[in-house]
């Protein structure tokens, strides 16, 4: 059915994000664990520095060497450091802009609309069966059904309604009760035919 048909598709979406957080968290735990060149560096500047000489350290041309390498070494950490925060960046900004977010998000608005369309459909059904319920055990036209007018009735009501006038007004005859505008009634009433025509 429908629902089924519903409630599968938000299984699947539910699978999908499932997949999709634990593809994110392996691939961060790899961009965790990707090399870092900051140790080399420093590796490198260490080993320069012991190979100088103890007693050229006090050097003022040496201490000024020394320090020049003190001073590149901590642009390199910093170039280092800033390089792999702007790969951060960009990995991030690429997840956020792929659009997947937006895909799932609309998706689920699409499965939900289509629940409530078919609750809605399940309550008309519901309502329009007690309808026909209560119309079948009252008697009673459904609610929203148009009136049957009987053609008959119509044809007797035009009628009769002058005689009934004229017969009023004669006093003495008693024609408006007894003479020809009872005729007409009762000849209305004896020989109408209810035929039915919906409106």
């Amino acid at each position: 059915t429908n629902s089924k048909r519903v409630f599968r598709a938000m299984r699947e979406e539910r699978a999908a994000v499932r997949d999709r957080l634990f593809r994110l968290r392996v691939r961060y735990g790899e961009f965790l664990r990707r090399p870092d060149g900051k140790q080399e560096i420093l590796d490198g500047f260490l080993a320069s520095f012991n190979s100088v000489d103890m007693d050229m350290r006090f050097d003022e041309l040496t201490k000024s060497e020394l320090h020049l390498r003190c001073e590149e070494l901590r642009h390199r950490l910093w170039a280092e450091t800033e390089e792999r925060e702007a790969a951060a960046t960009a990995r991030l900004e690429a997840i956020r802009t792929d659009g997947w977010l937006e895909q799932r998000v609309e998706a689920l608005e699409r499965n939900l609309a289509a629940m409530v369309q078919l609750e809605l459909e399940r309550f008309t059904s519901g309502l329009h069966v007690l309808h026909d319920y209560h119309s079948a055990h009252t008697g009673s036209p459904p609610e929203g059904v148009l009136t049957i007018v009987e053609l008959g009735e119509l044809g007797s009501d035009a009628d009769a309604q002058p005689e009934g006038k004229g017969g009023g007004k004669d006093k003495g005859g008693g024609k408006g009760k007894g003479g020809k505008g009872g005729d007409a009634n009762s000849g209305a009433e004896e020989g109408e035919s209810h035929f039915l025509l919906p409106v």
